[in-house]
């Protein structure tokens, strides 16, 4: 069991893996970086991933019908 089940994680493509992109308040034009969401640090976690810097594996639900002409056994 090398692998997961729903295969690799990938990248998150909006922060390249890193978890973390440019804050809001550090294109503020005043020049001052910092809020509650970075902490000052003009980062802030990746609303795509969450931060975790992988992406998010979609939900996806699987149909099954039953045969239209069932055998016997």
């Amino acid at each position: 069991m090398d692998k997961p089940m729903a295969g690799p994680m990938t990248r998150c493509p909006s922060c390249n893996g890193t978890g973390r992109v440019n804050c809001m308040c550090s294109r503020w034009s005043d020049g001052d970086v910092g809020c509650r969401s970075c902490a000052g640090s003009g980062r802030s976690a990746c609303s795509s991933c969450g931060g975790s810097g992988t992406g998010r594996p979609l939900p996806v639900q699987v149909s099954v019908r039953p045969p239209s002409n069932p055998r016997p056994y």
